[in-house]
């Protein structure tokens, strides 16, 4: 039986559409997925929406709308927004869905509750209404929340709480040994240092005030807390309601591709969660760095301005991935600009690539070289430059460092042009058809490579030397 790989992005909250933030974890999530395929891995990628909560409930109500009609709809173009992205999930789970999320998620609080994990109590807290989460008062900047620079409202009610202090000195652990290892490293500090001084968590709230959301078994004056149900997914998703074998098959997570606005529920949370349920928790959390518009410092408002489905109207789906991959960043944050985007599909994609492929075919064309002839392994020089340019594929994929792994192949692209460039005057002097053949194989070994980060760019080079016919492979680039 084939290794497994369960890979999933972070459950997007339809409370707002498709913003840069989801993009980027099913790009990154994605490019993972197809990797691992590559290598024969049997792979789980998921995927999902969090439609419960106050902040939906209140969008719904502005809109006039009942509340599962306006989740439905903006799930939908959720969905549309995946498939114009061109992402490989097999697998796509709402939290309003009433037979495996709804029981799995009272599945998994009762057992919380019988392991002793769960209690009920009154407290004085700050509420953030933006956040949709309660806010530690030590936190507050000037009375404010640190995120939003609003106050908070503070409430006095009755909530279930999670005895997460329980856990937290395990989760340590696991964190430091790197049972559960956090990408990229300064992530890792940063959860560390919030286990520190981290204290039980709220994870439910009074009907009256949370009415949109799963009920507490047991107790139908309060309902679930909507991150607890939006983490619940990751285990509901496999059928853990149902105790499936498929749970079993792919239980735990290998990689959750995450925003850093979610470091703290999947780094010190959801581990605490699994814990209390006796389960292993994920290998590897992946925590992409935020992208930052037009020069400006980013912000959520920011991350939203900007229209991808406009986008991906103007722009097909595999200049929109090269571009997000390529100036996203672990560590730090990057940049989108239309007039980079426009630039780095004309130098990168354009001139780099497309014009390599269309020469390197029409030197075929011109040595009479029969598609079925071309070698798929490369010797020499050639050969060196492909095998140092997979390890360092290898070698960054497994430090989560894509837009590295995708600058090594346009490195490897770099020295095809140059290579090909002088190999064709030289070969038209000796033989012709071996120089051929050796840059045919160049590009297939390209097309293999670029294959989980362009897939649709990929097929084309495929087809391409399949027919030996000279086509440009970006055909929907605006002029603008």
């Amino acid at each position: 039986m084939a290794k497994k790989f369960y890979i999933t992005t972070s459950s997007a909250s339809v409370d707002k559409l498709p913003d840069i933030d989801f993009l980027l974890e099913l790009l990154q999530a994605d490019v993972l997925a197809r990797y691992n395929r590559k290598k024969g891995k049997d792979v789980f990628f998921l995927t999902s929406t969090s439609e419960y909560g106050i902040k939906i409930l209140k969008k719904a109500e502005e809109g006039k709308k009942d509340p599962q009609d306006f989740v439905n709809e903006v799930t939908l173009k959720y969905r549309i927004f995946i498939e114009k992205l061109n992402i490989s999930n097999n697998s796509f789970i709402r939290t309003t869905d009433k037979d495996l999320h709804l029981k799995g998620t009272q599945k998994i609080w009762r057992e919380m509750k019988e392991k002793g994990d769960v209690y009920k109590k009154k407290h004085k807290s700050s509420y953030c209404a933006e956040c949709d989460a309660f806010v530690e008062k030590k936190k507050l900047v000037s009375g404010k929340c640190p995120n939003h620079g609003k106050h908070p409202e503070n409430v006095e009610e009755e909530s279930y709480f999670f005895n997460l202090s329980k856990y937290k000195e395990k989760i340590k652990e696991k964190i430091e040994k790197e049972g559960l290892q956090i990408f990229p490293r300064e992530r890792k500090n940063e959860i560390i240092c919030f286990l520190e001084e981290v204290e039980d968590v709220i994870i439910s709230r009074p009907k009256e005030k949370l009415s949109w959301g799963i009920s507490v078994p047991d107790d139908d004056n309060q309902t679930i807390s909507n991150w607890v149900d939006a983490l619940s997914s990751y285990l509901t998703a496999l059928g853990y309601q149902d105790e499936r074998d498929d749970f079993w098959r792919w239980w735990p997570p290998d990689a959750h591709c995450i925003e850093r606005s979610v470091l703290v529920s999947h780094g010190a949370f959801l581990p605490g969660i699994l814990l209390s349920l006796g389960l292993d928790l994920p290998k590897n959390i992946y925590v992409h760095g935020h992208m930052a518009c037009e020069g400006k410092k980013k912000s959520k408002k920011l991350a939203r301005s900007i229209d991808l489905f406009n986008l991906l109207e103007d722009w097909s789906s595999d200049i929109v991935r090269y571009y997000f991959l390529r100036e996203s960043l672990t560590c730090k944050d990057g940049r989108f600009s239309y007039k980079k985007l426009k630039e780095e599909c004309d130098i990168d994609l354009i001139d780099g690539l497309n014009s390599l492929v269309y020469r390197v075919i029409s030197f075929a064309r011109k040595m009479e070289i029969n598609s079925t002839n071309i070698p798929r392994v490369c010797a020499g020089e050639v050969g060196k430059e492909i095998k140092k340019t997979e390890k360092q594929i290898e070698d960054f994929l497994g430090e989560y460092m894509l837009k590295e792994a995708l600058e090594s192949i346009w490195g490897l692209i770099c020295f095809a042009n140059k290579y090909t460039k002088e190999k064709e005057i030289m070969e038209k002097r000796k033989s012709g058809q071996e120089g051929a053949k050796e840059m045919l194989c160049l590009v297939h070994s390209l097309s293999k490579m670029l294959s989980p980060f362009l897939p649709s760019t990929a097929k084309k080079m495929e087809a391409s030397l399949r027919d030996l016919k000279e086509e440009n492979i970006f055909s929907k680039i605006p002029k603008k």
